[in-house]
């Protein structure tokens, strides 16, 4: 930063050169050129600064209200879940969240694989058209 600082001062003072007169000392001249460019240097990036926390709270703020709405969905999901008979509840839970295989669940359960993949084939019927309703009814509140 300090190498484009001077450079940029040089630059500047080229640029003015015909126009230029010192009448003291030219180094005291040039750290004062250079104090003075590293002040512009830092305005610019206040600005920088100041936009790009604009930004990130946009993104933060943005962020907070995605997880709220994904909670609300989840929390709406969890309704539904818990609205299947049971036996389909179990083979959701047992093959969605505890991520379990059909043959597992079924020597769980006792019953044949079939069955348990009647249950789930119910059990996602069920979600799907509950949850599709409460997507609508969201959706008009969250947009």
């Amino acid at each position: 930063m300090a190498e484009d600082i001077v450079q940029d001062t040089f630059v500047n003072l080229w640029e003015k050169r015909a126009k230029l007169y010192i009448s003291g000392s030219v180094k005291n001249y040039l750290f004062k050129c250079c104090y003075h460019q590293f002040l512009q240097h830092l305005r610019v990036q206040k600005i920088d600064f100041d936009a790009l926390d604009k930004v990130k709270w946009e993104v933060i703020s943005d962020t907070a209200f995605e997880r709220d709405k994904v909670d609300v969905k989840i929390e709406n999901l969890n309704v539904v879940i818990s609205k299947l008979p049971p036996r389909c509840k179990e083979v959701f839970v047992q093959n969605k969240i505890e991520q379990k295989k059909y043959k597992e669940i079924a020597l769980d359960m006792g019953v044949s694989v079939k069955t348990v993949e009647n249950q789930m084939s119910k059990a996602l019927h069920f979600i799907r058209e509950h949850a599709t309703i409460v997507l609508l009814w969201m959706s008009s509140f969250f947009g």
